[in-house]
C-alpha cells in the first residue's frame, strides 16, 4: 500500500493535467517495476547471506 501512494503522490506531482494520464500511468509503472527489481534484488542477496 505504500508503494502505491507514494506512486500517487508522484503521480500527482508530475502534471496536473489530464491530457497526460496515459504518460502518468506508464511512469508509475516503471516506478512500480525499478520498485520490484530492487526488492527482488534484495530479497535474493538476503536469502543468499543466509544460506
Amino acid at each position: 500500500m505504500l508503494i502505491f501512494d507514494t506512486v500517487k503522490k508522484i503521480v500527482k506531482h508530475t502534471s496536473p493535467r489530464p491530457a497526460t494520464v496515459d504518460v502518468k500511468i506508464v511512469a508509475a509503472a516503471k516506478m512500480l517495476n525499478f520498485i520490484l527489481i530492487v526488492w527482488n534484488y534484495q530479497k535474493e542477496k538476503v536469502v543468499r547471506f543466509n544460506e
